[in-house]
């Protein structure tokens, strides 16, 4: 199966370049994994005597997990130099993460890996990501390579398939999985060292919540915020589900806001945000960047929030919201609106996000078929305060109790190969 996954890599390679040549987001993608290349290599020409170690993102959510492990590691190894990696563009900023190295992962090709005393004690990768020729080469290199927080839908075609698939985990060192539900599908891919330490995306949601700040301008606008209801991480699919009955929501509460956060904040994205509003008669509508924000507030019913960072401190000032993404892919975080007593709904697809799944299943999140329904069940909760007050204290004590999966999988999986490493 190995030689079969390469084989297909080799075929593909030559395609991919093409596309590169041909499509403006291939390109920009492949202009990072060269870039993600080079500053692979300048840090381990940097430390090239230092014992290292190696966490790996494939996108926002998990990097939340990685930069969990990291402040962990931080706070018991300080002087071990650390390199982390994502995969997603979605991921911006890269300069910014705290690690002394930071990049861009490039493709799996078998010829990008080439490590010879490398130092690397250990690689980590989050919930599902396997880049199987990097994890045979770091373990040939003498690096113990491990999945933390792993997550993998007991229909993914990983599971059904498990037979070709086996090999994606053959050169990993140890396994800690969200919980039991995971544990019992991991068996079927890898049955070596398997445990349930957690899911840390936890203990990031709590450490922002603590930790994060926002400047006085913002803040003084988020004051504004009462009786809110948030749309979170929208996408166009969200837009057409949502926005129909918006008009519904806002008659039976004539006092409360909606704060939408589109997914991505470029102008053509607010735009087309503002002109699906405008589709269904919805036109007081406030963008937060505007200088005259605090005035006008109380003449607009809709705030398009168009600046990053905002979002982590909106939800401290509602108690309900929707969270997209599940309409046409995968949920994105409900974990930050739980941890501020805020009441999550979405679309049907949750099964990829453990988080969800904890939730729905302590009917503590709302997941429909269609807007319709969404709107319908945010009034008839919003009406029965009593109901929506004891949810919100649960799902709050719900995610306080989620924490401690970093210090679990350290004393697990890391803590023995560290004191070896010194």
């Amino acid at each position: 199966m190995f030689l079969l996954y390469n084989l297909l890599l080799t075929i593909i390679y030559p395609f991919y370049l093409l596309l590169t040549l041909l499509h403006p987001k291939i390109r920009e993608f492949h202009i990072t994994r060269k870039e993600g290349k080079k500053r692979i290599i300048d840090f381990l020409n940097q430390y090239k005597n230092h014992k290292k170690i190696w966490l790996h993102a494939s996108s926002a959510g998990e990097l939340d997990q990685a930069l969990a492990i990291f402040r962990i590691l931080k706070h018991k190894h300080p002087d071990i130099p650390i390199l982390i990696t994502v995969f997603s563009l979605s991921v911006k900023n890269i300069d910014k993460l705290p690690s002394e190295g930071k990049a861009y992962l490039p493709l799996d090709f078998f010829w990008q890996w080439k490590f010879k005393n490398a130092n690397f004690i250990f690689f980590i990768t989050f919930t599902w990501d396997t880049f199987p020729n990097l994890l045979r080469a770091l373990n040939k290199d003498g690096c113990k390579n491990f999945l933390c927080s792993a997550a993998i839908e007991h229909n993914s075609y990983r599971i059904k398939y498990s037979s070709i698939f086996r090999f994606f985990y053959n050169d990993f060192s140890g396994i800690g999985v969200v919980d039991e539900y995971n544990y019992e599908n991991f068996k079927k891919l890898y049955n070596k060292n398997l445990k349930i330490t957690g899911d840390n995306r936890y203990d990031t949601i709590i450490y922002k919540l603590d930790h994060q700040t926002i400047s006085p301008k913002d803040n003084k606008k988020l004051q504004m915020a009462d009786s809110i209801i948030i749309f979170a991480s929208t996408y166009k699919e969200c837009d057409q589900e949502l926005y129909p009955y918006i008009n519904k929501l806002l008659n039976e509460f004539p006092e409360y806001k909606i704060w939408i956060f589109p997914h991505h904040i470029d102008e053509n994205r607010i735009q087309e945000t503002i002109k699906n509003l405008n589709h269904y008669n919805i036109d007081k509508i406030l963008l937060f960047s505007n200088e005259n924000f605090i005035n006008e507030y109380p003449k607009n019913n809709i705030i398009i929030v168009d600046k990053l960072g905002i979002l982590a401190f909106a939800y401290q000032y509602s108690q309900i919201c929707y969270v997209g993404g599940a309409f046409h892919h995968r949920v994105h975080n409900t974990g930050e609106p739980a941890a501020c007593g805020c009441i999550p709904f979405t679309g049907p697809n949750i099964n990829s996000s453990p988080v969800a799944l904890l939730l729905w299943k302590n009917q503590l999140l709302f997941k429909y078929e269609n807007g319709n329904e969404i709107i319908t069940n945010m009034i008839r909760l919003i009406k029965n305060k009593e109901e929506l007050n004891n949810k919100s204290i649960k799902i709050k004590t719900l995610i306080q109790k989620q924490t401690g999966a970093s210090k679990k999988f350290y004393n697990v999986f890391l803590k023995n190969y560290l004191k070896k490493a010194r």
